[in-house]
């Protein structure tokens, strides 16, 4: 039998073995050129396009479900992977089918290969997102930002179904800039002329900007009245209810509550605007059952075990919250990407009652040495620096006990290693 992911593998490696390829983060004239090079007809797609700093990529996949459940044939485009190079491009919650993948990645690179066009990953794995969509027919295409908005590979549309821009905070300051309005200016970048904007509440000064750049392009901006929204128990699930209406998502976490109001909101001004027939029924059913790994995930109960990707200020703070309300003591498997600010997640992190594992994370040079990054957090009681994950994992198992629980936090990618780690999935089996 064929192994559709080691070919797809090994296509990555031939192109990106030798050199890598940075991503410019001035332009995303490169994106166009393949779009027009392999003859993608964007105007087939209904694109609502999902910018912000956290609580964008839960948005889209409650609101993939909401959609699917009202018997709309969705694409979603999200990232990063956490459980397989395709699990990021889905239609109708299935992931592309490895054989598929592989098709799509081989026609792609033999094409900029023989044009000599030199491409990052991101914009090879949203074009592949493009045309399969595209092929595909479907009837919504929701498609995540990665960094920023402006020159991002996703930022490729004329015209959108609809934009929206969820909570806007710090990340990624090298590339957005080291202010609010800067990074709001950068990820309303995304808005394109008539669009309909909507809008996560948040502070005047992010909103003003949005909505000057709205103005300027003629686009329609909407801000979630959260006035009516009222938040209930939070476990697995978290209940609410938003505009006289109870609700549950299947997510844990208060932010997701409101995660969940931005999407239950966008589905019904849809199903307003383009006469759908989206009903409260599927609304509800389609929170009840979302799944989204390593967002605050229980993936063991004995021993408690949650995995989160926390990797931001922001993150960190809601993660700290979300453990402080279980009122357990906490022993952190931790680690962080160098272009990311570790110090401060870090130091939200110290707030728990906490025991921490540093251990290594290995990505695509942006990983710390692990030794610069013992340097880097200090020697302080209470931490251990245990290089090997595995190691790391038996020591966090070690120092278990009944009024505990393990955290894994810091990165996604740290999230994604260690619960396939934990349960024996493809990097550990």
């Amino acid at each position: 039998m064929i192994n559709y992911f080691e070919k797809s593998s090994e296509i990555l490696d031939g192109l990106y073995g030798a050199t890598k390829h940075k991503r410019d983060m001035t332009s995303n004239e490169n994106m166009k050129r393949l779009i027009e090079i392999f003859g993608v007809d964007l105007s087939k797609l209904n694109v609502i396009h999902v910018a912000g700093t956290v609580g964008k990529g839960s948005f889209c996949i409650i609101l993939d479900n909401i959609l699917r459940e009202a018997n709309l044939k969705t694409g979603i485009f999200v990232g990063p992977s956490i459980e397989g190079m395709n699990d990021r491009i889905r239609i109708n919650g299935d992931f592309i089918p490895p054989e598929k993948f592989y098709h799509y990645l081989k026609t792609i690179v033999d094409k900029i290969n023989e044009l000599e066009i030199n491409c990052i990953y991101f914009e090879i794995v949203t074009l592949i997102a493009l045309m399969y969509f595209a092929d595909e027919g479907v009837d919504f295409a929701i498609f995540e930002v990665g960094v920023g908005g402006l020159y991002d590979s996703t930022n490729c549309f004329l015209q959108k179904s609809a934009d929206v821009i969820m909570k806007i905070d710090y990340d990624h300051q090298n590339v957005l800039g080291n202010t609010l309005e800067e990074i709001a200016f950068n990820k309303a970048g995304i808005i394109m002329p008539f669009d309909t904007v909507y809008v996560y509440p948040q502070g005047d000064n992010v909103i003003d900007v949005i909505k000057d750049e709205a103005k300027k392009v003629d686009a329609k901006v909407k801000v979630l009245d959260d006035k009516s929204l009222r938040i209930g128990k939070t476990g697995t699930e978290t209940e609410f209810s938003y505009d006289g209406e109870d609700y549950s998502v299947s997510l844990a976490g208060e932010f997701q509550a409101k995660n969940a109001a931005m999407a239950v909101w966008v589905a019904k001004d849809l199903n307003d605007r383009f006469r759908l027939d989206i009903s409260d029924e599927a609304i509800k059913k389609g929170l009840s059952e979302v799944k989204w790994p390593c967002r605050i995930e229980t993936v063991k109960k004995d021993p408690y075990i949650i995995i989160d990707g926390a990797h931001n200020e922001a993150s960190a703070a809601e993660l700290k919250k979300y453990l402080l309300g279980l009122n357990k003591k906490v022993i952190m498997i931790t680690s962080f990407l160098k272009d990311k600010d570790y110090r401060k997640v870090f130091e939200t992190f110290e707030g728990l009652n906490a025991e921490f594992i540093v251990t290594s994370l290995v990505f695509k040079g942006r990983d710390f040495e692990f030794e610069k990054l013992e340097e880097a957090i200090g020697d302080k009681d209470g931490i251990y620096f245990i290089k090997d994950n595995k190691e790391a994992y038996k020591k966090a198992l070690e120092l278990y006990t009944e009024d505990a629980l393990i955290v894994v936090a810091g990165s996604l990618y740290l999230a994604s290693v260690f619960r396939d780690l934990i349960l024996g999935l493809k990097h550990y089996n």
